[in-house]
């Protein structure tokens, strides 16, 4: 049970993780992409 609960966390984390960075790096790009204009 408890490495079932230990997966989900870290399936969890990594989701959270890429969400945030994906969002950075939308970030990123749209003040590139202003810079360039």
């Amino acid at each position: 049970m408890t490495k079932k609960l230990f997966v989900l966390i870290s399936i969890l984390s990594l989701t959270m993780g890429t969400v945030l960075v994906g969002c950075a790096s939308g970030d990123s790009k749209t003040t590139d992409t202003s810079k360039e204009k």
